[in-house]
Formats: structure tokens, C-alpha cells, sequence
């Protein structure tokens, strides 16, 4: 059966936290999900850490090229009809999907459906801010004014995506300009963008530190 929804997770030495992202994808409820790791150019043990559930995801080695790059491979081997890129220190919620599918549901000409988000410290539980700030159909305006959201906290139609660039691998900064332009790239190209304002993600602020196991207990 073709997945509803694929997942894809960019991880380079990310061995200490990428279970935690892999296990919030995997308990979505009601939605078949495709997840997709591409280890970009990683020199650590990720591949031990991912053994057991090797059958269960779609597993891509490539040397490093950087994070745009390594989403655009994962979009490239997608097969769902929804796409959403998580970073492999952030988490999804349980029901951001099911959620999310719904809005697509009542609204069929939205592209993108963006979630409020959770912004959390290293520990993946302290909650330092809660964003859900509703996105209206046309974000054009918003995204000239440089106004970002985590990536994960969007999900976005796969027609759209095969229509863009897609994240432009000349901007590597992690500091969100690679967002940025794709979903300025979507806005100018007539997407429409809607919301579910309650929080479905949690983005960790600063470093990247992963998210602890008590992170995942919340996720239960």
C-alpha cells in the first residue's frame, strides 16, 4: 500500500537522538508512513543504532553535501502523496499527521498546512515558547517579511514540491534561510498555505543537542 505520508530525516553523526525522531514518526496514528534516513556522510555509529528497525525504514548513505542536499535526496526517493522534512533532534507529536490530513481534507486546494510548534531546550521537554500562530491561504506577504516555522511543522503536497526547486543546495547555512526560500519559492508559484494552529512538533532551540529519553515518555 502506498504511504500517505513520507518522512524525511536528515542525520549526519546524529546516532545520539535519531531513534527519538524515528520513534515519533513511527507512532503517528491513522496515517501509513514511509520514513526516510539519508546519513549525510556521518562517521559515526548511526548504522548500529538503526539496526532494528532497518525493515522499516528507507536507509540512504551518501557522502556529506550538506543539509539541503540531503533533503532533496530524501524527497527524490519519496513515494507519499504528503511530504514532511524533521530534522533528527526534533520530535512529532503522535496525531500531527492525522491532524494535518484533515485540514487537507476540508480545504483541497491547500499546499502546505503548517502546525503551531513547541520550542524546547536540550532536554526536549522544558517548553521555552509555544507558537500557533494560524497561517492564512496566502503566507506571500509573511514570508517577504522573512517569517520562518520550523520545517517539521509543516506538511506539504508532494504535486508542489515536484513543481519546485526544492531547497537550494548553494544555502547551507542550518540558520533557516534554506527553508526560507523554499516556501517563498511555493508562495510565489500561487500555493496556498493553511494551518492547524494547536502545537504537533517540537523544534530544540540552539545547538543541536538531541532530545534526552524523557522526551519520547511525552510522546506515550
Amino acid at each position: 500500500m502506498k504511504p500517505s505520508v513520507s518522512v524525511i530525516v536528515p542525520g549526519y553523526n546524529a546516532s545520539q537522538y535519531i531513534t527519538h525522531a524515528m520513534e515519533s514518526i513511527l507512532v503517528q496514528r491513522q496515517v501509513l508512513v514511509e520514513l526516510i534516513l539519508v546519513n549525510d556522510g556521518g562517521t559515526d555509529n548511526t548504522n548500529e543504532v538503526i539496526a532494528p528497525d532497518r525493515d522499516r525504514i528507507v536507509y540512504i548513505e551518501q557522502e556529506n553535501k550538506g543539509l539541503s542536499a540531503a533533503r532533496n535526496v530524501g524527497f527524490r526517493a519519496s513515494t507519499g502523496e504528503f511530504i514532511c522534512f524533521l530534522d533528527a533532534d526534533d520530535l512529532l507529536l503522535p496525531d500531527k499527521f492525522e491532524r494535518q490530513l484533515r485540514k487537507f481534507d476540508e480545504e483541497p486546494d491547500l499546499g502546505v498546512v503548517i502546525s503551531g510548534y513547541h520550542i524546547v531546550d536540550a532536554d526536549g521537554t522544558t517548553v521555552i515558547s509555544t507558537v500557533h500562530k494560524p497561517w492564512d491561504r496566502d503566507g506571500l506577504q509573511r514570508l517577504l517579511n522573512h517569517e520562518v516555522f520550523p520545517p517539521h511543522a509543516a506538511l506539504v503536497r508532494r504535486e508542489v514540491l515536484e513543481r519546485s526547486s526544492l531547497f537550494p543546495e548553494n544555502i547551507d547555512t542550518y540558520e533557516s534561510q534554506e527553508d526560507w526560500q523554499l516556501w517563498l519559492d511555493l508562495a510565489l508559484d500561487g500555493v496556498q498555505f493553511g494551518s492547524v494552529v494547536e502545537p504537533l512538533v517540537k523544534s530544540l532551540v540552539s545547538e543541536k543537542k538531541g532530545v534526552g529519553e524523557k522526551a519520547m515518555g511525552e510522546l506515550k
